[in-house]
């Protein structure tokens, strides 16, 4: 995300990343002091993580990331986790939603001890750049958002976020008041270069949370995930996790709705290599084990294919941000395996 000269502009904990370099952006005119704060996904083996902000089945009760929203408003009075009785015509994120940005909100650099306001605030930058995928996707625009409605920033500062197959984090209302505050800007020809939308893979299942629209591949809806892949009728295990999906959904109370977005179409993967070994993908996927590979293709790799053109992304060979864990894919299909209770999958 940062090209030339780039420094780290302050080290994070864990799951973000701030960055800074003058460059010139896609339709601006001159160099500006742009910094990026980059926000990671769903930490697979971190249980806060699926529980508090995904909106895992096991925990109790069942989803309550998602069945239970916070009010935007009072968010941005003052960032909180306090659950909310939804009223009409008001906007209300997901509690999943509010306790990751609340989290980030609360972060602090172990030197300076500075929040990342705090430090936005001292750095003033011309451009700022609030990134992320998945997990990621949802809560940088949300906190990008936050910053803007709460006056966080420095007053000549501009702010642009990029989300990447981000579930939908917050109601129509939130969608809409987000729209206005960040409209989306198009600098480039590129279907990717775009700002303030969703950067979305049709064949991912992740951005179709948490509609419950009507399946239609052009949008996002949990009712696409079933035949995503061509299965008609869907496997029985994935249409039991769509159905719980969509009763939190419903439960919340409150009509999810996707942040504006564009789309492209990864084809389908043939094959997948994971920890050195390759693997067919039938299609139709026969079984659960099938169906999340390609999943997993179309939620990771399918995105630097189609923004970057790399099929193979470079091996990461420094040691582990300490605290953090890395997973070989393997292990990772079998962590959502668990979690998610396929028992089918066993890799």
């Amino acid at each position: 995300m940062v090209a030339g000269q780039q420094r780290i502009a302050e080290p994070c904990p864990g799951n973000r990343y701030v960055a800074q370099s003058s460059v010139t952006l896609p339709g601006n005119q001159a160099a500006s002091n742009t910094y990026v704060v980059a926000i990671a996904g769903t930490g697979a083996m971190s249980s806060f993580d699926w529980n508090d902000e995904d909106g895992d089945k096991n925990t109790s009760p069942a989803g309550h990331a998602i069945t239970t929203v916070v009010s935007w408003s009072l968010f941005v009075a003052g960032p909180n986790t306090n659950a909310s009785t939804p009223t009409k015509g008001e906007p209300y994120i997901s509690l999943g939603t509010a306790t990751g940005v609340y989290e980030l909100l609360q972060m602090k650099d172990p030197t300076t001890k500075n929040t990342l306001v705090q430090f936005l605030k001292s750095a003033s930058p011309d451009v700022l750049i609030v990134t992320g995928h998945s997990l990621g996707g949802a809560l940088s625009a949300t906190l990008g958002f936050y910053l803007i409605e709460s006056n966080a920033l420095p007053s000549g500062t501009t702010t642009y976020v990029y989300p990447t197959a981000g579930a939908s984090p917050g109601n129509d209302i939130f969608s809409e008041q987000f729209s206005t505050a960040l409209p989306q800007a198009t600098p480039g020809t590129a279907f990717y270069q775009v700002w303030n939308t969703d950067v979305w893979n049709t064949h991912d299942v992740v951005p179709q949370a948490w509609s419950t629209g009507p399946a239609d591949s052009a949008s996002r809806t949990l009712n696409n995930i079933g035949g995503i892949y061509e299965n008609d009728p869907a496997l029985k295990d994935i249409g039991q996790l769509v159905a719980s999906a969509t009763s939190w959904s419903n439960n919340a109370s409150v009509t999810y709705t996707p942040l504006p977005g564009v789309s492209f179409t990864a084809a389908f993967a043939t094959s997948l290599t994971m920890d050195g070994v390759s693997i067919s993908l039938d299609i139709p996927p026969k079984h659960d084990y099938g169906f999340l590979l390609q999943a997993y293709y179309q939620h990771v790799d399918a995105y630097p294919a189609a923004i970057f053109q790399i099929n193979d992304l470079p091996a990461i060979t420094t040691p582990p941000v300490k605290g953090v864990t890395r997973e070989g894919a393997g292990e990772l299909l079998k962590y959502y395996a668990n979690l998610f209770g396929l028992a089918v999958l066993v890799g």
